[in-house]
This record gives structure tokens, sequence and C-alpha cells, in this order.
């Protein structure tokens, strides 16, 4: 059996990968943690893996089979996901993992120019499910999503896929309840509990309820399925 934490950008992945690793010899994990890591060394010999953990959407048990594999996750508000990927993003340039270089890049001309830069992350990493080692050339095509703001319809879609896929992981866990989430996971792994940690964790970041609510309005319209997805989690 290999675990798989889909890690979802600025959802607490960071503390829980520091967590978990410990639980596994460094043999046992997966070293890359992206598809853009991966694929340079790919093929591989992954028959020793026991944990995978990283960006890599909902796509990566086509490599270990999905029936080999346990997926488990961590959701966040996607007011406060989409706040924090924009900090990170203009804040931590160093060790940011997107592409976008802005230093001086306003929130406001992303979220009306460019939304999908933000827009329903947590869908999109669980709405994919394709082979990205068997496409030619092998790319590392991120969630299955163009960069373009989706149409309703094809929102909606995915957001389908993406209820079906969670419908099978072994466990989900949300940010804002992180303690309880990881003692949850601790006990259905058979591990001792751990205390939550902060890694990752940038200063300076923004307050929510000091934002303009012309601002929060917007994150909430275009995290519209994000909404939905955590909505739908917690009803089950």
């Amino acid at each position: 059996m290999v675990d798989y934490f889909l890690h979802i950008p600025k959802t607490g992945g960071t503390s829980l990968t520091k967590i978990i690793d410990q639980f596994y010899d460094n043999n046992e994990i997966l070293p890359y943690q992206t598809w853009n890591e991966l694929l340079p060394h790919w093929p591989l010999d992954v028959s020793k893996i026991k944990l995978v953990r990283g960006h890599f959407g909902h796509g990566i048990h086509h490599i270990f089979g999905r029936d080999n594999m346990r997926y488990f996750t961590i959701l966040r508000d996607p007011v406060e996901r989409t706040i924090s990927q924009y900090h990170h993003m203009t804040v931590d340039r160093i060790r940011n993992n997107w592409v976008y270089k802005f230093p001086y890049y306003k929130i406001e001309k992303m979220l009306y120019k460019q939304p999908w830069i933000v827009s329903n992350k947590q869908v999109r990493h669980l709405a994919v499910d394709f082979d990205v080692i068997k496409l030619n050339p092998p790319l590392a095509f991120y969630y299955g999503v163009h960069e373009e703001f989706l149409r309703e319809k094809e929102w909606e879609r995915l957001f389908k896929i993406a209820c079906s896929n969670i419908d099978k992981f072994f466990f989900v866990g949300f940010l804002e309840t992180f303690q309880e989430s990881i003692d949850k996971l601790c006990d259905l792994m058979k591990w001792p509990r751990q205390e939550m940690i902060h890694e990752n964790k940038l200063p300076d970041r923004p307050e929510t309820d000091k934002m303009h609510k012309k601002l929060i309005k917007r994150i909430k319209q275009v995290n519209k399925w994000d909404f939905k997805l955590i909505e739908y989690v917690k009803n089950r």
C-alpha cells in the first residue's frame, strides 16, 4: 500500500509533510513533490515507495495503481487560501512554487485580470485524472485546466469529478481544525499523536478582516466551486 498526501498549495501541507515523513524511512518516500521534479528522473523504480506527498493532483495513482494508493488531503477556507497564495507569490519569491514573478503585483489586478491564478485551486487539484507519464511528450500539465477562466459549465463538470474522486479518499482534514485533523489522521494510521507545527509561515500576511469587502467578495466569486466542494465534504 502506498500512502499519498495530495498537497494543495497553501493548505498547511508543508507542516503536515514534516509530521508524516517521520513515520517512513527515507528510502520509502518519493523524493520529488511536483511533476516537474519527477519527470526528468522517469522511468524510476518505485517498488519500495510507501509514501508520496506533493503537488501531483489526483493523477499520480496511474504510476502506482489506483487500488494500491490511500489518498488523503487537507482543505482550507478558499478566501484564506487565496490570500495566502497571493502573499506567497509576492513576498516569498525565492521559495515561490509559482512562476508568477510579480514583486509589486496588486491583488486587485490578479483577481480581475487573471483570476485563474487563484480560482478554485482545490477543485482543480482534485479533478485531474490523467496519466502524465503516458503523454507524448510528457508534460507537467497542471491540474488539467488551461490558464483561462473557465466557463460555468466546465467548472460544474470539474466540481463533479472532484467530488467523485474525494469520495474515495482515506481521509480529508481541514486547516481550520488542523490539530483535530492531525489527531484523527494519526489515529487512523495508528501513529502516536503529534503536536501541530507551523512550517512555511510568512510574516506580515494581510489580515482577512482588514481587506476591502469588495476584494473579499471577488475572491468568493472566483472560488465559488471551492466553497461548494468544502460544503460537500463537510456534509459527508
